[in-house]
């Protein structure tokens, strides 16, 4: 727990959380959305959720639009992206066995919605005086990234305030041991 809170102290990267690095899915700002989906504070967004199995995604929400092969983020750890550029999710998945491919098996890690998700009236295009009065203060923010961030014992959930003030993305993730 000490090495957690001091790396949530240096905020500088999220690499902490394995499979947390840059989110390479193109960004579509212009898309808007005719549902308003839910999230759930460390553990889902949008139906999908961490810890389910490529396979368990697939036959819950179909074929991403597109897919990265595993990369090795900043501790060596085997991470897959796949996009569903149609609702604005981009999901982190590790690979379970090592070979460097996309597998059933491989998975899901971190949760990036930029999709209108919320959770007890906030998340995206909320402000951060709202995220704090439903969530409390962060245990970790940066002004230079506009981050908050919250964590507990296995996962974690972080908002990024965009240039309008107001939340443009949730991010949920598994804290790797």
């Amino acid at each position: 727990m000490k090495k957690l809170l001091s790396l949530v102290a240096a905020m500088g990267l999220l690499s902490f959380v394995g499979c947390g690095g840059k989110d390479s899915s193109p960004v579509t700002p212009e898309a808007t959305y005719s549902f308003d989906e839910t999230f759930v504070p460390f553990q889902s967004a949008g139906g999908f959720r961490l810890g389910d199995t490529y396979a368990t995604l697939v036959a819950d929400h179909g074929e991403p639009v597109r897919t990265w092969p595993p990369t090795a983020d900043s501790d060596g750890n085997l991470c897959s992206q796949a996009w569903y550029g149609d609702r604005d999710f981009t999901v982190f998945l590790a690979d379970a066995d090592g070979d460097g491919q996309l597998s059933n098996n491989d998975t899901v890690k971190t949760i990036f919605a930029r999709a209108n998700v919320k959770w007890n009236g906030v998340g995206t295009g909320s402000t951060r005086a709202e995220i704090v009065s439903v969530f409390g203060n962060p245990v970790g923010q940066s002004s230079d990234r506009a981050l908050m961030m919250y964590i507990n014992s296995t996962a974690y959930t972080v908002f990024f305030i965009g240039t309008s003030n107001v939340v443009e993305e949730v991010d949920i993730g598994l804290i790797w041991n």
